[in-house]
C-alpha cells in the first residue's frame, strides 16, 4: 500500500518565487509475517534534496539539509512504537540589488 506524501511549500511576494517539491510516497510491506510501514523522503528544494525516509523497521527519518527541503518520514514494524519524522530545513531569502 502507499500513503500520501506532503505537498511542497509555497513562496510569494518575491521577484522570483520557487515552490518546494512534494515529499516522496511512503509504503507498507504487509506481504510477510510482519507489517512494516516505511516513511518517504522529504521534498526537495531548488537547492537540493530532502531528508531520507527511514530505511529500516522502527526507525527515524533524517532532517532536510538543503535550504527549504523537507524532512524524511519514520517507519514502524508491527505497531512497535512511535518514531519521529524529521524537520525540514529552513528557507532562504536572497536579496540582490
Amino acid at each position: 500500500s502507499r500513503y500520501a506524501a506532503g505537498s511542497g511549500g509555497s513562496s510569494s511576494n518575491g521577484d522570483v518565487n520557487i515552490v518546494g517539491g512534494d515529499g516522496a510516497v511512503g509504503f507498507t510491506d504487509n506481504n510477510s509475517s510482519t507489517f512494516t510501514a516505511y516513511g518517504g523522503n522529504g521534498g526537495a528544494s531548488y537547492f537540493g534534496g530532502g531528508g531520507r525516509g527511514s530505511e529500516r523497521a522502527n526507525g527515524d527519518g533524517a532532517n532536510g539539509n538543503a535550504y527549504g527541503s523537507g524532512g524524511g518520514g519514520s517507519s514502524s514494524n508491527n505497531g512497535g512504537g512511535e518514531n519521529n519524522g524529521y524537520s525540514g530545513a529552513g528557507g532562504i531569502v536572497i536579496i540582490t540589488w
